[in-house]
């Protein structure tokens, strides 16, 4: 059914080319702040508190959960902000902790299954990017300062949020994510920020970011585990749409250089094609062996290529040649020119900025069981415009991984998983 945003709005998610932008260009994003803005932007503020207060029935070492929303204001901006009083016990949880909590906890509120699969993706986005940066397997993975209730709250939350306005049946793009800057102390002493499980989950799920603008945490591990389980395309500029409604989400601290605000917007539009921007390198070649341009071309891919054709070509005096075309993003536009000189020969490089459209990608984590060994794999899924799976192929170093330790052949692991994979990640359309 239909819900009722403060403003008055009568929001009919469930329709057709319904896109939702989740605006975390300035203020960046945490799992408090997404779900302040769900609940401006329309879910009911009294079920989520229920939610969130359950949450200490399966959280170890959780008495009490206090939650509630509340009317703020950041540099005189209105928004919504959730105050959580929570008394646990202190220490570090596992992985398993966090991961169980999440699972039980949504397997037993009246989450429909779309919902269920986004919040494991989240619990599991954050505990395989913590696997990873210590080198440690999940079940021996201890959290520190992402295995409190917060945790588990922001994720159980934010998946019954999206469930009640029904927003995973549509479509989602974020823009480049504010990550801030400077230097934070906490259980592993004094790092860089983002935080390293921040940065590894951006990277991983590729995602881009935003430095600055401020000496602060803009975005969280959590807030980013949150992001990429979100079937969201990431780009620069919103996409053409008709607006419907907005929410704003506040962060727990006042910053003095910008409103610490993330925003949602909800629309109607056909989903474009997700298109960024290129470069063209084109110069033509007479007089360079096959061995050149094979060589040429393998040094082109090294440094950065994104692409890289060879074209067979009549040049002056009708002798045989080819067009060397090269595709390169903005970054790698002269290092590639320089390449194309040097090795090729060419005295000249024909510079062409261009569009494409291309498909999405994003990377989810999918647990298998081969041959009595289980593990998480990355699985790489491309998407049309419409949401509609394209492909699936399993993470190369992942398969090897798993190769090695169970003695199967690579080929035929990789199509094992495929199909086990196929059956875990469902088209848009096919989500209940």
């Amino acid at each position: 059914m239909d819900q009722l945003a403060d403003n008055g709005l009568v929001l009919s998610l469930k329709d057709e080319g319904s896109v939702l932008i989740i605006d975390c260009q300035s203020a960046g994003i945490s799992g408090d702040m997404l779900l302040s803005a769900l609940v401006d932007l329309g879910a009911d503020a009294e079920k989520i508190v229920g939610v969130l207060n359950s949450v200490k029935n399966y959280v170890k070492g959780c008495e009490h959960i206090d939650a509630e929303f509340k009317e703020t204001t950041r540099k005189g901006f209105r928004a919504k902000t959730l105050n959580v009083t929570v008394k646990e016990q202190q220490g570090a949880r596992s992985a398993d902790d966090i991961k169980s909590a999440v699972e039980r906890c949504v397997a037993d509120i009246d989450l429909s299954n779309a919902a269920q699969r986004f919040a494991k993706r989240a619990v599991d986005t954050l505990v395989s990017a913590e696997s990873r940066l210590h080198s440690l397997p999940t079940g021996k993975t201890h959290l520190h300062e992402t295995g409190s209730a917060d945790t588990v709250l922001d994720i159980v939350g934010v998946a019954s949020a999206l469930d009640q306005l029904r927003l995973l049946d549509g479509y989602m793009y974020c823009t480049p994510v504010a990550v801030g800057g400077g230097l934070r102390s906490f259980s592993h002493g004094t790092v860089a920020l983002p935080a390293p499980a921040t940065l590894e989950i951006l990277k991983e799920h590729e995602i881009k970011i935003v430095g600055g603008p401020v000496k602060s945490e803009l975005t969280t591990p959590t807030g980013a585990a949150l992001l990429a389980a979100l079937p969201a395309r990431c780009v620069d500029y919103y996409p053409e749409l008709k607006l419907r409604a907005t929410g704003y989400g506040a962060g727990s601290r006042d910053l003095e250089q910008i409103p610490n605000l993330l925003r949602l917007v909800l629309g109607d539009a056909e989903p474009p094609h997700l298109t960024d921007k290129v470069f063209l390198l084109e110069t033509n070649i007479d007089d360079a062996s096959g061995e050149v341009l094979g060589y040429t071309m393998q040094r082109l891919y090294e440094e950065g290529a994104l692409d890289v054709s060879i074209i067979p070509v009549s040049t002056k005096k009708s002798r045989l040649g080819c067009l060397l075309r090269v595709v390169s993003d903005r970054v790698h536009v002269n290092k590639l020119t320089d390449v194309l000189m040097a090795e090729g020969g060419t005295l000249g490089v024909r510079v062409i900025p261009t569009l494409r459209h291309v498909a999405s990608r994003d990377v989810q984590t999918v647990r298998v069981k081969i041959d009595g060994i289980k593990d998480g794999i990355r699985i790489k899924v491309s998407r049309d415009r419409f949401g509609r799976i394209m492909k699936i192929k399993p993470e190369h170093d992942d398969v090897e991984n798993l190769a090695r330790r169970s003695g199967r052949p690579l080929r035929e692991l990789a199509q094992e998983i495929t199909e086990k994979a196929r059956t875990q990640i469902e088209e848009p359309s096919k989500r209940q």
